[in-house]
């Protein structure tokens, strides 16, 4: 594996995700080692896109969760994720179907409710 060009950075210098993604794209996943269902699994993961279906759904569920409870929380945010994804395959011209943003989405409402088990 190379190493990160460092060249203009100081020792308190801290890379970006982007960066660090980026590297791992690149660096990693470039190899003929890595088999192919390897390589898009991880550009699955670290899809932007993916990490924002991720995130929003957790905040989604901890905030109703709080408001409400958790069986509304989790029914609320999995109701509007799969509403999203049929906008995007029927609605929208432009986007389309996508299980790997409803995977997202659960397993950000599945750590938001472990979360809430944990402290509420």
């Amino acid at each position: 594996m190379k190493d990160i060009d460092k060249s203009g950075w100081d020792e308190d210098y801290i890379p970006s995700s982007g960066e660090i993604r980026s590297y791992l794209m690149t660096n990693s996943l470039q190899t003929q080692d890595t088999p192919t269902w390897i390589q898009k699994l991880t550009k699955m993961i670290f899809a932007k896109d993916k990490i924002l279906h991720f995130g929003i759904c957790f905040v989604l569920t901890l905030v109703y969760s709080l408001l409400f409870n958790p069986t509304i929380a989790y029914v609320s945010v999995l109701t509007l994720s799969f509403a999203k994804e049929f906008n995007d395959e029927y609605l929208t011209e432009s986007s389309y179907w996508s299980n790997g943003d409803l995977l997202a989405d659960l397993l950000g409402v599945g750590l938001a409710l472990y979360v809430t088990k944990l402290f509420l």
